[in-house]
C-alpha cells in the first residue's frame, strides 16, 4: 500500500471519528436535541413549580398579621386576626396541583429514561414531596 493511500485512510478515519460515525457510516447518536416528550416534561415541571410558588405567595398573604412593639404600645394590638381560610383553601388546591404535576412529570420521565445518558429530573420529585408535605400540614393543622 502506498503512503498516499495510507494517509487517505487515516484521514478518513479521523474525520469519521470527529463526526461521530461508525465504520458502517451510520451516526452513533441520531438524536438531534430533546424530543417532544422531553419538552413536555420540562413544561410540566415549570407549571408545577409555578403552582408551588403561587402557594408560597398566598401563604404570605393569608397568614395572620404580626403586631409590632409600637402597635402594642399605642393600643393597636387588637388588629390581629387569624388565617384567611379562603386563601388557605386556595393554597391547598395549589399544592394538590403541584403534587399532581410533579408526580405526573416524574412518572413520564421514568418511562422515557431508557438510555444511560438519560437523566432523571429530581426537581419533579422534590416538587411532589414538598407539595405532599404542604397538603398533609394543611389537613392536620387547619
Amino acid at each position: 500500500m502506498s503512503d498516499h493511500r495510507l494517509s487517505e485512510n487515516v484521514e478518513r478515519r479521523r474525520s469519521s471519528d470527529r463526526t461521530g460515525e461508525r465504520r458502517g457510516g451510520s451516526p452513533e447518536n441520531r438524536r438531534r436535541g430533546p424530543d417532544t416528550l422531553s419538552k413536555s416534561i420540562r413544561i410540566v415541571a415549570i407549571i408545577g413549580w409555578l403552582f408551588l410558588l403561587s402557594a408560597m405567595v398566598f401563604i404570605d398573604l393569608a397568614k395572620p398579621k404580626y403586631v409590632t412593639v409600637f402597635e402594642q404600645r399605642n393600643g393597636a394590638a387588637d388588629r390581629t386576626g387569624g388565617w384567611d381560610m379562603d386563601m388557605a383553601r386556595a393554597i391547598f388546591f395549589l399544592q394538590v396541583g403541584g403534587f399532581l404535576f410533579g408526580t405526573y412529570g416524574f412518572v413520564m420521565n421514568m418511562k422515557r429514561s431508557r438510555r444511560k445518558s438519560d437523566r432523571y429530573r429530581i426537581n419533579l420529585l422534590v416538587l411532589a414531596v414538598t407539595s405532599l408535605f404542604g397538603m398533609i400540614y394543611y389537613l392536620l393543622f387547619f
